[in-house]
């Protein structure tokens, strides 16, 4: 009885596994995959990146090298509007909206590394928040 248990178990047990490995991963994807978001064939560049794109009041921040290096951008949830907030030959990159969506944060190596900076979502009242030497990744509002 006791390797009938087993053989019959054995694959019983090594299903559940993975039935279980497959459920956290859909769970993991649904939770927090980056879903695309698409522009207007007109308004791609080169490189448009909108893997972590951000959304507040019905508008979507992005960054796009279409200039020639990564600005940030706003638009409205339809793909129509699309403002150019940064100008600068360096990289403006990860936009994040303040949780009352009246700032952006982003990155920049605009002061030679990287650093976090912010404006308003209009694309003025530009301040830079770190000074550290060292790289600074991830613009990111701590409530969300």
């Amino acid at each position: 009885m006791g390797r009938l248990f087993n053989i019959l178990t054995t694959p019983i047990a090594v299903l559940g596994v993975l039935f279980v490995v497959v459920a956290v991963n859909v769970f993991l994807y649904l939770g927090y995959s980056k879903t695309p978001t698409s522009l207007p064939g007109e308004h791609t560049g080169r490189s448009t990146t909108m893997e972590r794109p951000e959304r507040k009041n019905g508008k979507i921040a992005f960054q796009s090298d279409r200039g020639g290096s990564y600005e940030i951008y706003t638009m409205n949830a339809d793909g129509t509007k699309i403002k150019k907030l940064t100008n600068d030959p360096a990289e403006d990159e990860d936009p994040a909206f303040s949780p009352d969506g009246k700032k952006i944060a982003f990155e920049s190596d605009r002061s030679g590394n990287s650093d976090i900076y912010t404006m308003n979502v209009k694309g003025t009242s530009l301040i830079r928040l770190t000074t550290d030497p060292a790289t600074t990744f991830g613009a990111d509002w701590a409530v969300r």
